[in-house]
């Protein structure tokens, strides 16, 4: 995990492999940003604090709750994707390989709660896919 965790890898990591790769300020792919604030995409989420960043054609999403990235877009209420677990409806679309899940010691939500979460969502979005498709198939 140099970058954050593809999403199909979330899939496919252990609890204990992912809080091994959980990173602090001083190992965090994108510190230098964060100390500055900037580079930040402008969602910093309520919930949770997660942000994200773009990073050599990646994007980092940050699950921590001390990045000091700039809240630009209003969130208030906001359930973020990783909270929501919407990462994985977007990951089963096909619209999310170049996110990276980047697990941090300050993230407020267990990584095991995330992965469970995200786990069950990821079921039940490829079954909605797919009957999109199929709608889609019938129809045209």
């Amino acid at each position: 995990m140099r970058l954050g965790w593809p999403l199909k890898a979330v899939l496919e990591i252990d609890v204990e492999q992912a809080e091994r790769s959980r990173v602090d300020c001083g190992t965090c792919p994108v510190s230098i940003q964060c100390a500055a604030g900037e580079g930040g995409n402008g969602w910093k989420f309520d919930c949770c604090g997660a942000t994200a960043v773009h990073v050599d054609g990646l994007l980092l999403v940050m699950d921590c709750a001390n990045n000091q990235f700039n809240k630009t877009e209003k969130t208030r209420g906001l359930k973020c994707p990783l909270c929501g677990s919407d990462v994985m409806e977007s990951y089963a679309r096909g619209i999310a390989d170049d996110h990276r899940w980047v697990p941090t010691v300050h993230a407020k939500v267990p990584i095991k709660t995330r992965l469970d979460a995200w786990r069950e969502r990821y079921s039940k979005a490829i079954a909605l896919v797919s009957k999109e498709r199929e709608r889609k198939n019938e129809a045209g």
